[in-house]
Formats: C-alpha cells, structure tokens, sequence
C-alpha cells in the first residue's frame, strides 16, 4: 500500500485498523472513523498525522513507530480515551503540549527521535506509568515530573542526561524522582535542600533558582563553587558545611544585600577570599575544619 483512500471515511463501524509494513505516506484526513480503537500504522513512511485524527476519539491504541514524522499535530490532545501510544524511531524534535490533556495515557514510547527535551506538560499525565525516550538527546527532566509518582518505568539515555545529575541515577526511578521533586518544591517556596546526595558538581538544574533564600548542600563531595552563586541574590542562608571546597568564589560578595549566614565548616578551604569581606549583612560565618593557615588583616 502507498495510500489509504479518502473513501476510508465510510467504514463508520471499524474498529481495528492494521495497516503496518507498507510504503504509505499519508494517513487519510477523515473524520468518520470514530469508532476506532487501535491504529497500527508502524514501519510505513508517513511524515505527517492529519488534523481530523482528533475526531477518532474512541482510540485507546495507538502505534506510529518506525516513521518520517517531525512533528505531531495539537488535535492528538482530544484522543482523550488513548492509553497505549508509540511513536519511537521517529524524527520528532518535540512533543506537543497537548499531551498534557491524554489524561489516561499509561504508556508512551517516544524512544529513538531527534528530542532534547521534555515538556513540563508531561507531569499532567497523572495515569503515566511507563514513559520511554532513550535514544533522544534529553538533557533535563523537568521538575514537575517528579510528582509522577505511578511512572515505574522510566528508559532515558543517561549519558546525555544532566538532570537530575548522575548521582541520582543509581537508584532508579524513585531517587530520580526525589530529586526532581525537591527542585519543584523550591520553585515555590524558595528553600531547596539537596543535602546527602554526594554530587560532585554544583547542581545544573539548579541554575535557574535564582530566587531562592535558602540553599542547603551539605553533606556532598562538591570541590568548587561556580561563580553563578553570585547570582542568588535573595540568598539569606547558604549551607555548604561536609564537602571538598577548596575555595569561595570572589562572586559571593554580590551576596551583600542578603545573605546573613554562611556555614562552610568541614571543607578544604585554604583562603578566605575578598569576597567574603563585601558581605556586610552577614551575621553568622562558619569556617570550622578548613584548612585556613591565617586570617588576612582585612578581618
């Protein structure tokens, strides 16, 4: 088959359509097949799904996998009955927001495409408990998703991923999702606790937390602050106490209009940095168990 005929519109009572293993390009822009429940059109060359797919509503079904799509139009939101979808080894760079409105999907295959992300509106997918996208260039998982709870399959290519960072990863699922619901919480309540994860690097997914008044990260194996810490200029509390600093970034002192407490106790630190002195709201500074041979004049 290269094509399906327009006059597919009158088969009104279809109910399974197996068209898979052909040469078909197009699927037909029809409106009447409502009472189709399972579509399998895997392995053609079909490069575009119609608008008028958003009429066949009764689709629980759904396989597209091992084709030319690029994109998938918004229409495929109003599926609302779609439980099982395929669409691996595709081209897609994205998917569309209007997945969020599949509120019964369970399983999504999106493995093998061309995407570097994934949309927050995924989280809205509360019945999701497999979502499959190894093989895309995902650098991130948005927070939201953490809260995703019935989700225990999880297949994400994790040498591209760098958040949740790495030292999540071991423990599966469920410690992924801890992560990311941390960084959710701190969206909103601008107090971010990633203590006793033993990251290595100051947290990417972190960046954009820049309102933030309390940042906990003891406990790890951080060996440098980066100079975007100047950056979190509502920071009030900044704990840093258990890792292998080695030095505080000059950057800190853009601090000064907020930060209060500095704790840093336990570390390798061998200087304090003139950053440090511009910090005139600071109330509290601990630098026990460094390794700080004098205290400059400047104190």
């Amino acid at each position: 088959l290269v094509s399906l005929p327009f006059e597919m519109n009158r088969l009104t009572s279809l109910t399974v359509l197996d068209v898979k293993h052909n040469i078909i390009s197009t699927l037909p822009n029809v409106p009447g097949l409502r009472l189709l429940t399972s579509l399998d059109a895997s392995n053609n060359n079909i490069s575009g799904i119609p608008m008028n797919i958003k009429c066949w509503t009764s689709l629980k079904n759904i396989d597209l996998s091992n084709n030319q799509l690029i994109n998938l139009p918004a229409g495929i939101g109003d599926l609302f009955k779609l439980i099982n979808m395929d669409i691996s080894h595709n081209r897609l760079k994205a998917l569309p927001k209007a997945f969020a409105r599949l509120s019964r999907l369970s399983t999504l295959n999106a493995k093998d495409n061309m995407m570097t992300r994934v949309p927050n509106e995924l989280a809205l997918m509360t019945c999701l408990t497999s979502l499959q996208i190894a093989g895309n260039r995902v650098l991130a998982l948005p927070p939201a998703l953490g809260y995703c709870t019935a989700i225990t399959q999880l297949e994400v290519t994790l040498s591209f991923l760098l958040a949740p960072p790495a030292e999540t990863h071991g423990g599966g699922v469920q410690s992924m999702f801890s992560y990311l619901r941390g960084l959710h919480d701190a969206q909103y309540e601008q107090r971010l606790v990633l203590d006793h994860w033993d990251l290595a690097a100051f947290p990417l997914d972190g960046y954009f937390l820049t309102g933030l008044t309390y940042l906990n990260l003891q406990h790890n194996q951080l060996r440098v602050l980066p100079p975007v810490v100047g950056l979190y200029q509502c920071l009030i509390n900044f704990q840093l106490d258990h890792n292998r600093i080695e030095a505080i970034p000059e950057q800190i002192g853009r601090l000064h209009g907020s930060l209060t407490e500095l704790s840093c106790s336990d570390n390798a630190i061998q200087r304090i940095t003139s950053g440090i002195f511009q910090l005139t709201s600071l109330i509290r500074l601990s630098l026990a168990h460094n390794k700080i041979k004098s205290l400059p004049e400047a104190c």
